[in-house]
């Protein structure tokens, strides 16, 4: 009778024992409490392997790439801009991820197009610890769907996709996590690295103000419905209602973040259509957008994904924002719940345009790019 008690109260005192930490002594192995019921535990919350001190083994420590694509067509006039956008960006990485521990990676164009032409430029780079990469952002018959050469175009946002698998196909295995970051209007605010992303890929969401779903996305809905190869129509009507998402930054763990990008080439060798470029000849958020809610379950069957909504997101893209903004003391931008995302984006767009050069935000980040300039050629910022 009292080994029938045991066994019927088992499952209640291991729940009870998951529920309450501050008594939680033992662990369960293989299981989960939810609701008073034991459930298996999900793949994505599978035990850590053995460290590989207690097997003998040893294993480099593996870091973190951080990187941004910055590349010049011939008929760019100013420079300027873009140049004053990179030095705020690759100074606020460098405030929140030490090159001991992580590599800044910037991919350029080649010749005239890179961001080397300019060699103060090039130095400044160099003393950050950054790393230039040159490549090819022309379209051709191998990277679009479509054979019309009169419609190939040099396309940065989209055939950077191609330069991004190139470099992490033999190098995934190097590193922890990577993050892709526009340069431009986006900063770092935050440590990038603080989340656990184990074989997932994390997408931030950007809807607000008046361009909360695809549906009201005037440029963002023909964008991704025309390129919709393949889609049922009930998969174009559930993307109506989508999240448009912020397709300049994206994290996740290295071999994660491979899958994914190569993913994104075979999504744009197969949808890219003379129907879909005529759209909008250079653009890759709606090929994005398909990937992760469309064609994923094809593509990428075994690669975890995080879609989190714009006030949760990693990256808090501020464009569309009403009201904007929130600044705290230290200077950061804060979402409706009061916390500092890691990437804000689009800081410089819309009424935060409008709001931000009035904050400590502003203040902070331009006082950073010209003072810490200056100490970055010297050789003087501290890595």
């Amino acid at each position: 009778m009292w080994a029938a008690a045991v066994l019927l109260s088992a499952p209640l005192l291991v729940c009870y024992f998951l529920t309450h930490p501050s008594v939680f002594a033992v662990l369960t192995g293989g299981l989960l409490c939810r609701d008073g019921a034991l459930l298996p535990r999900r793949l994505s919350e599978a035990a850590p392997p053995p460290s590989p001190h207690s097997s003998g083994a040893h294993l480099p420590h593996l870091r973190d790439l951080i990187f941004g694509v910055v590349a010049f067509h011939r008929s760019t006039r100013s420079r300027a801009p873009y140049h004053e956008g990179v030095r705020r960006w690759v100074l606020s990485v460098r405030q929140h991820t030490p090159a001991a521990s992580s590599e800044l990676v910037l991919f350029t164009g080649r010749g005239e197009d890179s961001l080397a032409a300019d060699r103060r430029m090039a130095r400044w780079l160099a003393a950050a610890h950054a790393t230039l990469v040159e490549e090819d952002y022309d379209d051709d018959a191998s990277t679009v769907a479509h054979g019309n050469p009169k419609r190939f175009v040099w396309c940065v946002m989209r055939n950077r996709w191609f330069a991004i698998a190139r470099y992490l196909t033999p190098r995934a295995a190097l590193y922890r996590y990577v993050l892709m970051s526009d340069t431009r209007d986006a900063l770092l605010q935050a440590p990038p690295f603080a989340w656990r992303l184990d074989g997932a890929v994390a997408f931030s969401g950007e809807g607000s103000g008046k361009v909360r779903t695809l549906r009201q996305s005037k440029k963002g809905l023909p964008r991704t419905l025309m390129c919709a190869r393949g889609a049922s129509k009930a998969e174009r009507r559930a993307l109506l209602d989508t999240e448009p998402l912020n397709a300049g930054v994206t994290i996740g763990d290295a071999t994660a973040f491979l899958n994914f990008s190569l993913a994104m080439t075979r999504v744009i060798r197969r949808v890219t259509t003379e129907e879909c470029v005529q759209v909008k000849d250079c653009t890759d958020q709606g090929l994005y957008n398909l990937l992760v809610y469309v064609y994923w379950r094809d593509e990428l069957p075994y690669t975890r994904k995080l879609v989190l909504p714009m006030e949760k997101a990693f990256s808090y893209t501020l464009g569309h924002k009403q009201p904007c903004c929130t600044v705290d003391a230290a200077g950061r931008v804060l979402n409706d719940a009061g916390h500092a995302p890691p990437v804000v984006h689009q800081y410089a767009k819309g009424i935060a345009g409008r709001v931000l050069p009035r904050t400590r935000f502003w203040e902070k980040i331009t006082a950073n790019t010209w003072r810490s300039s200056e100490r970055l050629l010297l050789g003087q910022l501290s890595t």
